[in-house]
C-alpha cells in the first residue's frame, strides 16, 4: 500500500485474491477534453450498494468531490481540447461556476490520493474527512462509470503519470450504459430519469448514476432491499 492508501497488488496476484464486498463506487469526472490525457478538473464519486434502494439524501451524504486546481490539471495533461472548452462555455452559469467556486481545490496528485482513500482506506480520520461512519464501511470492490472507457481510463492515465496506481483493475470496471440497455431494452423512454443537483457537477452526476444502477438492479430482479438503506 502506498502513502496514498492505494492498494498495491503483489506481483503474480490473481483476481481471486481481491476482496469482494457488497459496496461499489460510482465515479464521474469532468474534464477539459475527451481523450486519455485530458485535464481532470473535478472528481465526483459515491459509495453505494447496487442491490439497495437509497434516497438521494443518503447518497449525497456519503458522496465525494475533489475540485482540482485548473492550472495544475493542465500541467498533468496533454493540454486543453478547444472543442471541449467551447462546450463548457456554452453551459449554464451554474455548471461553469461550479468548476472554480465553492469547496477548496486540490493539486492533481492530492485529489487522486483522496479518491483512493475514499474507496479503499478505512481509518478513523476518514470519518471526519469523508462522512460519519466511513471507517466502518466495507472497501469498494468495483467501480462504475458512464462509461469506464472515459472516466476510468483518464483517471488511470493520470495516476500512472503520477507514479500511483488507480485503485481498481480493468476487470473491476462496470458500465452504467450497459446496465441501462439490459434493464430497459426498449430504450431511453422506458427507463427512469434522475436529475439531482446541477448538471455536469461530478458529485451530483455520480449520485444520479448510482440511483440509475440501483433502479436497474431492481428492474432485473436483483435488488435485495425493499426499503431505503441509510448508512
Amino acid at each position: 500500500m502506498s502513502d496514498g492508501f492505494f492498494q498495491k497488488r503483489e506481483e503474480g496476484s490473481s483476481r481471486e485474491d481481491d476482496i469482494i464486498t457488497n459496496i461499489h463506487v460510482m465515479l464521474d469526472i469532468e474534464t477539459m477534453g475527451i481523450a486519455v490525457g485530458a485535464p481532470i478538473i473535478t472528481i465526483g464519486a459515491v459509495l453505494f450498494d447496487p442491490h439497495a434502494q437509497d434516497t438521494v439524501q443518503a447518497l449525497e451524504n456519503r458522496g465525494f468531490l475533489a475540485r482540482i486546481d485548473i492550472e495544475d490539471a493542465v500541467k498533468h495533461s496533454n493540454g486543453v481540447d478547444g472543442g471541449t472548452l467551447k462546450w463548457w462555455l456554452s453551459q449554464e452559469d451554474a455548471a461553469i461556476k461550479a468548476l472554480v467556486e465553492g469547496e477548496e481545490t486540490y493539486m492533481t496528485k492530492e485529489a487522486m490520493l483522496e479518491f483512493g482513500q475514499y474507496c479503499k482506506a478505512r481509518w478513523p480520520k476518514g470519518d471526519d474527512l469523508f462522512f460519519a461512519g466511513h471507517s466502518q464501511y466495507p472497501i469498494a470492490c468495483q467501480v462504475w462509470a458512464k462509461s469506464p472507457d472515459f472516466d476510468c481510463k483518464i483517471m488511470e492515465h493520470v495516476c500512472n503519470l503520477l507514479g500511483e496506481q488507480f485503485p481498481f483493475r480493468f476487470y473491476e470496471w462496470r458500465c452504467v450504459r450497459t446496465l441501462q440497455d439490459l434493464a430497459w431494452p426498449d430504450g431511453p423512454d422506458a427507463r427512469p430519469t434522475f436529475k439531482f443537483g446541477t448538471a455536469h457537477d461530478a458529485r451530483a452526476d455520480a449520485v444520479n448514476q448510482a440511483l440509475m444502477v440501483q433502479a436497474g438492479y431492481k428492474e432485473l430482479g436483483l435488488s435485495t432491499a425493499v426499503t431505503t438503506r441509510n448508512f
